[in-house]
Order: structure tokens, then sequence, then C-alpha cells
């Protein structure tokens, strides 16, 4: 275990050892008395560089040493990169004729009388060819030795194969010597983005994504186009989305200067036998790459790849500081909590920042608590919700037909035992005097589960005096299992979903519960153009021009939440667990995102409240706003603009005088225009031709040419749908992606808004988000079109999507906005 040992991985290879001692003993005499290498070994001892290591020293007199080194000294003399410990050794074998033939045995003829196995003489020359530097010389006294380096160096820089422009790097270069090479197949641009791959969780061998470890290489192929590499962070995600489970690993991604084409000649290159798996060729019969969505691939043909481009090997594994997350402002609350209790809850109303903190406050914490370089497997997080299980967190059994058609059944491993093994693995690690690494496993959502049944027997072992010290027998593998005391636990929960009195007894008491009120303090601090330390009222009531409509809405939002909020305090069945949180309003970049937080979050959070009886949210929430916010004869949230939100939302928060928008008075004058005779829309007529002519008197000639030419092909492209308020739009639907709600929303005064977080949240939806943040990247040909989604968020996770102006765009935009509606519409149709 030479490697293992020099790398400190040693005692990590012998801990996931899962059988006794005495068969590691068996294990070894096999290899030691065995005749040939055999492959199965390196599955059984989980570490391919330390079996074939140990095959060579035990078998050096017949068989080479086959490691990372052997692979330098192979690739110094221009021999091709064994993939294999078999194709190592017919390399290394030539090699060897060609050293008997010019040098001979070197040790054998030497003065001091040391011999060595030949094999070992070649295998010591290959390690100084591969660890050889200018450091080496300056250590070395022996000057046959120093005469061996320089040449060694001097050769190295002739050949471009050290530290110069034309250095071809190994994956081993890339990720060490335990990184093991795959490909992946991808057509859904957000995981190349957001740097993840993400495979359904079914019985398709490709879609295994456990497989994959930390440091793994993965090559990226994207319509026939390698387009660059990425290494495995060792984050494992499993999530449920629309009952269907999936499994999500995240990667660090580096382009290619270039893409490699999957043309005639690179097929010819990459389908030669040297680059075979034990399994099947990189290149299928069809002269494609193989179809499968994650794929072996050879050491020799990963090597390959990385030849064919300019890779800067020190950018690339640089160990530069990790830029860290700010600290929240409840960071020493938690960390105190959590080291004393081993696990804590975070819980508030919505949109106070919980689960942000908890991800936030975790990732510098692990940074501030490892002593060496954090791993992604250090952090991992999962959401409950009620069809969460125990079989999801802890353990399930899975069952698979044999051939003769019996059944049988495997145990699978959940997020819980996958995060305490690698804790576990870690602590056992730790050199003595060290600090074991923490391991975070966030918990959001964890009142939606059903607890006492998700945790099981496992509730005993969260206590923080039985962490190492106390065991359980777990429901189906019969395992023996505790948490080690290096495992952390943070849970979010939201209070509108649920009372902490109401959570499981046994559960609550084990857990230290951290209060996250709403802070309406923090918003000016997250925008530069307001002054932290202004009143919302000074905002309001100053000059037209000093204040941008924008920052006026959000003084107006803060003064109304919290006079929201007194009012919730005092309603019956409400209380502080459903007060309304900061994180509303933020990240907001134009007055149109705050009244789209008003209309799509704030006013449906609060319709939730008194589902079934809007007359009491009248009552004792919104009384003085009128008809603005809410019809109430139809009980509908009503398509207000932004003056008239603002009206209302001074209204509410006391402010009798404030300053109109800079926008109002064009606004405004849409209400006389509504009295004249062409406006048929304002006297009652919802139609798309009452829409046309209402458009025609808000918006200029040559803009209201655009909007009608974008209704006209998108009635024949959709479904066309006017509103049913005072203030004019008309919805753009496609039953294929939701007979409901449109793809897009135009407004009288020119708006354009993409609705994807209300296509996705409706029951009528035909699309996922994964779809659409796929899909919708056809309307980026479009000037201002931009969206995102955090796809670790899953269902619940919220799009940022952008509104456009009619005034913005050029007559090419609304081509482009057309053909890409149609193309957005014709992918949701053929899904």
């Amino acid at each position: 275990m030479h490697a293992a040992i020099q790398r400190g991985n040693a005692e990590n290879i012998l801990s996931k050892w899962d059988n006794s001692i005495d068969e590691l003993a068996d294990l070894i005499k096999e290899i030691r008395d065995a005749d040939q290498y055999d492959d199965q070994w390196e599955a059984e001892l989980g570490g391919k560089t330390t079996v074939r290591e140990l095959f060579g020293n035990l078998h050096i007199e017949e068989y080479p040493i086959i490691n990372a080194a052997t692979e330098s000294g192979l690739a110094f003399f221009d021999y091709d990169q064994p993939g294999s410990y078999a194709e190592g050794v017919e390399e290394f074998e030539d090699f060897l004729e060609t050293y008997e033939q010019v040098v001979g045995h070197a040790t054998a003829e030497a003065d001091h009388g040391l011999e060595v196995p030949i094999r070992l003489e070649v295998d010591q020359l290959f390690n100084v060819i591969d660890k050889v530097d200018e450091s080496s010389i300056e250590n070395e006294s022996s000057d046959a030795a120093i005469r061996l380096y320089r040449t060694v160096l001097d050769a190295k820089t002739d050949s471009g194969t050290e530290g110069g422009a034309a250095s071809t790097p190994t994956i081993q270069d890339l990720a060490g010597t335990d990184a093991t090479p795959f490909w992946v197949n991808q057509g859904n641009q957000a995981e190349i983005r957001d740097e993840y791959l993400r495979a359904k969780v079914d019985n398709e061998w490709h879609h295994d994504l456990e497989r994959v470890a930390e440091g793994d290489v993965i090559f990226h192929n994207f319509d026939d186009e390698l387009i660059g590499y990425s290494i495995a962070t060792g984050h494992h995600e499993t999530y449920s989305f629309r009952d269907q489970k999936y499994q999500r690993i995240a990667v660090d991604f580096h382009w290619f200067n270039e893409p490699l084409s999957v043309d005639s000649e690179f097929k010819e290159n990459l389908g030669q036998d040297k680059y075979r798996t034990e399994k099947y060729y990189p290149i299928n019969s069809n002269d494609h790459l193989q179809e499968a969505y994650l794929a072996d691939l050879s050491n020799a043909a990963a090597n390959f790849l990385l030849s064919q481009v300019d890779i800067d090997v020190e950018q690339v594994t640089s160990t530069d500081a990790t830029e860290l997350p700010s600290k929240p402002n409840s960071a020493e609350e938690i960390e105190r909590q959590l080291v004393q209790n081993k696990q804590v809850i975070l819980y508030g109303p919505p949109g106070t920042g919980k689960t942000f903190d908890a991800k936030r406050f975790a990732r510098r914490w692990i940074h501030e608590q490892t002593e060496r370089e954090p791993t992604g497997k250090q952090i991992r997080s999962v959401t409950f919700h009620p069809s969460f299980s125990y079989e999801d967190f802890t353990e399930g059994l899975t069952a698979d037909a044999t051939e003769s058609g019996s059944v049988t059944y495997d145990v699978e491993d959940g997020v819980l035992k996958h995060v305490a093994e690698d804790a576990s693995d870690a602590l056992e690690a730790t050199p003595a005097g060290e600090q074991a690494p923490p391991f975070v496993l966030i918990i959001d959502e964890i009142n939606r589960g059903n607890l006492a049944q998700i945790f099981g027997e496992v509730i005993t072992l969260l206590e923080a005096d039985k962490r190492g010290s106390f065991e359980v027998e777990l429901a189906h593998s019969g395992d023996s299992f505790t948490l080690p005391p290096n495992l952390y636990i943070i849970g979010t929960m939201n209070t509108a979903d649920q009372s902490i009195s109401l959570v499981d007894t046994a559960l609550r008491r084990r857990f230290r519960f951290i209060d996250f009120p709403p802070n309406l303090d923090v918003v000016f601090e997250q925008y530069d153009t307001i002054d932290a330390g202004m009143e919302p009222e000074e905002l309001l009531t100053a000059p037209t021009g000093a204040v941008s409509d924008r920052d006026r809405l959000l003084a107006a939002s803060i003064l109304a939440i919290d006079e929201l909020n007194e009012r919730i305090l005092d309603a019956a069945q409400l209380g502080k667990g459903k007060q309304l949180g900061h994180t509303y309003l933020l990240e907001h970049d134009s007055r149109a995102a705050v009244v789209d937080a008003w209309r799509f979050d704030i006013l449906p959070q609060l319709e939730e409240y008194y589902f079934g009886q809007l007359d009491r949210l009248r009552e004792d929430l919104l009384d003085g706003t009128g008809e603005t916010l809410f019809d109430w004869n139809t009980e509908r949230i009503q398509s207000f603009n932004a003056t008239d939100l603002y009206t209302a939302l001074c209204t509410l928060g006391g402010i009798e005088n404030p300053v109109d928008l800079s926008g109002q008075e064009r606004e405004s004058s849409v209400e006389s225009d509504s009295d004249s005779a062409d406006d048929t829309w304002g006297k009652g007529e919802r139609t798309t031709e009452a829409f046309r002519d209402r458009i025609s008197s808000t918006l200029d000639p040559a803009n209201a040419e655009k909007i009608s030419q974008l209704i006209e092909d998108a009635d024949d492209i959709a479904n066309l749908d006017p509103g049913d308020g005072d203030y004019a739009s008309l919805m753009v639907k496609a039953d294929s992606v939701n007979p409901s709600v449109g793809v897009i929303q135009i407004e009288e005064d020119g708006t354009i808004g993409f609705r994807w977080n209300w296509v996705v949240s409706n029951d009528n939806s035909e699309v996922s988000p994964a779809f659409i943040d796929d899909a919708a990247t056809v309307f980026e040909s479009v000037t201002g079109y931009q969206h995102e989604w955090d796809p670790e968020d899953g269902e619940n996770g919220d799009f940022e999507s952008p509104e456009l102006n009619v005034q913005d765009l050029a007559q090419s935009d609304i081509d482009d906005l057309i053909e890409s509606l149609r193309e957005f519409v014709n992918r949701a149709n053929e899904q």
C-alpha cells in the first residue's frame, strides 16, 4: 500500500474493508500465491493502485509494479498509456527489453554490491522521472544522482513535458492516482452551466451516479462535441420530483479552449483496441460515442483525449483559497448550539432566509473547522416531504429479478447512511492530535415529513452523548449502526406549515430550535442604490427623480409588510409563525419585479392562510385597500400595475402624501383614455381586438405595431387569453405547456413578461422546471432575456425571469421572440 501510505489514504482504504481482518489477510495471501493478476481484486479491496503495487511487489521477479510513476515513466519514453494492469505489463515489458539492451542490469554491476531485481530497478527509475524537480538536485549529495536528475529535467524541458506549453497532462495530473475516468452524454445545458450530473434512480446501469467518487474525472459530450471535462466534488444528493427519485452530483467543470469534434478521424483513433475498457469500446458499432448517459472510460482513452487539448494543469489544480460566503448574522448562535447538541432546527415564517443561512453557515463553518482543504462530501442536503420515508433516509430494500425468475432483495443505503459512513471514515483517518473534519447534513422542510417514521430507531442516536458510543440495529439490513460525533444536522422548518408544538416530542427534545423572525431592516442593505441608514418614509417623500420607482416600491413594501405582520400577530389562528419574511423583498432589479413579488408570492401566501374565507382576509389584514389587490366578488387577485400597488402599500403603511412614481402620470392617462369612444376595453369588452385598441392609445405607433405583430403570430402558435382587469393584458397560452397559465403575458404598457413560476406551480402544468430551464434558453436570442433556476431547490425552486419592454426591443428582437416562442411550444409538444 505504498502509494496509499504516501497519500495518507491507507487508513481510508482499510476503513472501507467491510469484512474481517482475517478475510483481508486471506485476500493478501491469495494475491501473494496467485500466478497471474486478477482484476477482481481491485473491486474487493477498493483501490486499484494499491492492488497493482501489492501484486507487483510480491511478484517482482516476474511482474512489474504498475502505478502513476510507471505511467509517467512510460510516457517519458513515448510508450502508450496503459488502461489496465494487463496493458501496463505489456508496455512495461516492451520497455524492459530495450532497457536491458541499452543499460543492462545496472545494480548487478554496481560497485556498492546492492543488487535489486531488474523490474524494481526500472520502477525506481520511473519514480525519479515522475517526481524529480529542482529541489531534488539541491538536496542531493551524490554526483551520479545529480547527473541523472539533471538529465531527466533537461529532457523534460526539451520535450515540453515539464511545465511548458506543450505539456500533455494525464488524469493523474488532474485528480490523483486513484481517479477513475468517465464520460457523460448531456442534452441539458443547465447541467453544464450549473456544474452537475443528474440521473433518475432506477435500474439502468448508466444512471448509477454513486460509482462516481470524489476526484474522478468526467468528459462531457454535448451535441457530438467533447466540450470539456470536470472533476467530481464528492457532493451527492438524492431528491424527489413529481414522484420520481433523482440523484445528483456536483462537479467542477472546465471548458476546453476549443471543443473536440467527434468526426471520422476522432472515432477511428478512439476506436482502437488500446482504448477499450474491459466491457466495451468508447465508439459503438454505429461509429458514435456510446449513447449511455454515464459510461466508463479507460485511462488510456482519457489520456488520449487530454492529449488533444491545451490544458494548464497548474491553473486547474490551483489550491487558492476558496471564496467563502459572508457570515450569517446568526452564525455564532448556530455554531454554539450545534457544537453542544449536534443538531439544530432553524424555524420561522416563510421568507426569513432559513435555508439560505443554513447553507451559507455550513459552507463557511466547514472551511473554518477543517484543517485540510474541505471536500464536497462534507455537506449534504435533502428535502423532506410527505412521501419521504425511512427507506429514502436510512436504508431500504430493492428487488431484482434473477435469470431463473426468482426475486432477490438488496439493501440500498439512504442519504443518512452515506454521510455517516463518510464522516466515520474521516474520523478514523484523522491523525492523533488533530480535530476530525465536521460533516453537515442539511434537512430542508424537516417538518413536512413524517418524522417518527423517517428517523425510526435512529432517533436514539441523535443525542450528543450517544454519538459513536451507542449502536442500534437497522430495520432492513440488521446491521449495527451509529452516528459519529463529527456529524452535525441542521434542519429548517417553515412555521406557516406547522407549529413547533406539533413536532414529535421525542425529536423535539433532541434538537435545539433557533428562531428566524422577519428582519425588514436588512432589505435596504442588499441594494446599492439605497442608503441602508435611511428610513422607508424618507424614500417615499423624496423629490421626484431623487429615488427610483423600484426603491419607492421597496420602501412602501417594507412599511406595508411591517403593518401586515402586526395584524397577523393579532389575527385569530395566525400568530407569529405566519408572518411575512423579508426575503420576499430581496433581489428585485426593477419595479415590475416588486409588483410580481406581491402578485405571485406575497398575496397568494396570505390567500392560503384564509383559504375559502377571504372575507376574513379583508377584515383582518387588508382593510383599507379596497378592490386594488383583490377582487372580493370573484375572490381573485387583481392584475394591478405598479401605481395601483404603490397606492395600496402606502395606505397600508400609513403614508398619507407619498411622492408619485415617476411613470404615474403616463399610467394614469390610460384611465382617461378608457373613457374614449375607441377604448372598447375600458367599456368592459375583454377580447384580443379590445386589447389591440387599448395599446394603440397607450403606445406610440411603432411600438404598438410591434406588439400587434407579436399578437398576430402568437395566435398561430398558441392560444390568446385576454385578462379581465381594468389594466389590459393578454396571455399567450399553450396546452402542451399549461392550459391555464400563459407562457408570456403582454401588458398595455408594452411589458412582455415570462411567467415560469406560475407555469410550473399551477396544477395543470405539463412541463417541469428542468424542461423550462433547458427549453427556454431559445429565448436568449432576444435582447434582455435571461432566466435563472437553482435545480437544488427541486419543485419548490423559483425562477428568476425577465420582463422585457417593447420600447427596448428592435424589430429583429420581435422576430426572434416569435420564432423562439414557436420552437419552445414545439419542444413542449414533442416531449
